[in-house]
C-alpha cells in the first residue's frame, strides 16, 4: 500500500496541472465567494451553478450588499436553481454576519456551524478552501475516490466513521486548500460515478478497485425507494384587467418564498375536475372554472408531480393572494414549476 505522503503528493501534483477554472477560485481567495459557491453547490452541479454564481456576484458583490437586498431581489436571481430554503438561509446568514458580527466571517468550523444552512461538510469545506485550514472534507466526490482507492464497500453507519478517519489521515497539514480541491476535482472529472477515466487518474497504480476491475462497484449505495407520484390542480384566476392571482409559498419547505398559482393540496390520488365537491374548497374564489387541456409533469428530488390547470375569471377580490399583470412577470420570483405552469397555460390560450 502506498504511503500517505505518496497519495498527498500525487493529488497536489495533479491539481497543480489540472485544476478546474471556476469563478470562485481566484489567486486571492474571497471568503464570501467560497461560502456562496458552497451553498449553491449543495445538491447542484458545477455546470448549473456557474451562471447563477456570476449573476449573484454581479448583483451582490459583497456580503453587505446581499444582507441589504430584499428577499424578492435575492430570490429573483435564485429562481430556477431549486432548493429555495438554501437561498433563505444564505440571506439570513448574510444579515447575521453583517449586523451581529460586524461583517466578520467565522474563523472556525464551530463558528460556521452556528449559522443557518451550514452543516458539517460546508463548514469544513469553507475552512479548508478559504483559510487553508486542515479540515476533514467529505462530499460525494471524496467518498467515491476514497472508497474506490481502498475498495471499501460498507453501507452501514460504520462507513462514515471509517471514511472520516481515512480522510483525516490523508489530509495534509500544509496546502490543505489545494489538496481538498484536488481530491474534489479528481472525483468530478476523472473518478466519475458511471464511467471513470482511470487511465488519467494519478492514483491508478495504487487503487484497489481498479486493480480488481471493480471501479463501478464503489461506493455501494442503498437501494432507492420508488419516487412517489402526486397530483395537484392549479388555478389560473384572472380579473377584469387580465391580472393573474398568485400566492407566496412559506419561507420554509418546498419552493420556499417563491410565487405560485393557488392549488389544491398535492396528494397521491388524482383530482377529478368534473367533481367540484372534491376541489372547490381549495379554489381561490367561486367562479366558472374550465379545465385547460393537458398536464404538466414536474420531478422534484423526492417525488414527481402531475399538475392540471383550471382557469376562471372573478370580478371581486379573492380571499388571499396578490395580482400580477402580464408585464410584471419578471418582478416576481418563480420556480421552474411555476414557469412551466404559466407556459402550459399560455400555450393553450393563444
Amino acid at each position: 500500500m502506498a504511503s500517505v505522503e505518496y497519495i498527498q503528493s500525487a493529488i497536489l501534483r495533479w491539481y497543480g496541472r489540472n485544476s478546474r477554472a471556476l469563478p470562485w477560485r481566484t489567486s486571492r481567495c474571497n471568503i464570501y465567494h467560497v461560502w456562496l459557491s458552497e451553498v449553491m453547490l449543495q445538491q447542484t452541479t458545477v455546470t448549473v451553478v456557474i451562471p447563477y454564481f456570476q449573476r449573484f456576484i454581479a448583483a451582490f458583490p459583497t456580503v453587505q450588499a446581499l444582507a441589504a437586498a430584499s428577499r424578492d431581489d435575492m430570490l429573483l436571481l435564485w429562481q430556477g436553481l431549486g432548493y429555495y430554503g438554501r437561498a433563505h438561509r444564505l440571506h439570513e446568514t448574510a444579515r447575521i454576519i453583517v449586523h451581529e458580527r460586524n461583517g466578520r466571517f467565522p474563523r472556525s468550523e464551530k463558528e460556521w456551524l452556528s449559522l443557518p444552512g451550514i452543516g458539517r461538510y460546508t463548514a469544513a469545506a469553507i475552512m479548508a478552501m478559504a483559510f487553508n485550514h486542515r479540515s476533514v472534507v467529505v462530499d460525494g466526490n471524496v467518498r467515491r475516490v476514497v472508497t474506490r482507492l481502498f475498495a471499501h464497500d460498507s453501507i452501514t453507519p460504520l462507513q462514515d466513521r471509517w471514511l472520516y478517519r481515512v480522510v483525516a489521515r490523508l489530509t495534509p497539514h500544509n496546502n490543505c486548500a489545494a489538496y481538498v480541491q484536488g481530491m474534489m476535482d479528481i472525483g468530478a472529472t476523472i473518478c466519475k460515478p458511471q464511467t471513470p477515466l482511470c487511465d488519467c487518474c494519478p492514483l491508478q497504480k495504487i487503487c484497489r478497485a481498479y486493480g480488481r476491475g471493480e471501479q463501478s462497484h464503489y461506493p455501494v449505495v442503498p437501494t432507492k425507494r420508488a419516487r412517489p407520484h402526486l397530483y395537484g390542480l392549479f388555478f389560473v384566476c384572472r380579473n377584469d384587467e387580465g391580472a393573474i392571482l398568485l400566492e407566496r409559498r412559506k419561507d420554509t419547505g418546498l419552493l420556499a418564498g417563491t410565487m405560485l398559482l393557488p392549488s389544491t393540496p398535492w396528494r397521491d390520488t388524482q383530482w377529478t375536475p368534473e367533481r367540484m365537491s372534491q376541489w372547490q374548497a381549495h379554489a381561490p374564489n367561486a367562479c366558472d372554472w374550465r379545465l385547460i387541456a393537458g398536464t404538466v409533469r414536474h420531478v422534484f428530488t423526492h417525488f414527481s408531480l402531475e399538475a392540471r390547470i383550471m382557469e376562471g375569471r372573478i370580478g371581486k377580490e379573492p380571499r388571499h393572494g396578490v395580482w400580477m399583470l402580464p408585464q410584471q412577470q419578471e418582478q416576481f420570483p418563480f420556480s421552474s414549476l411555476m414557469r412551466r405552469l404559466l407556459n402550459h397555460w399560455n400555450s393553450h390560450i393563444s
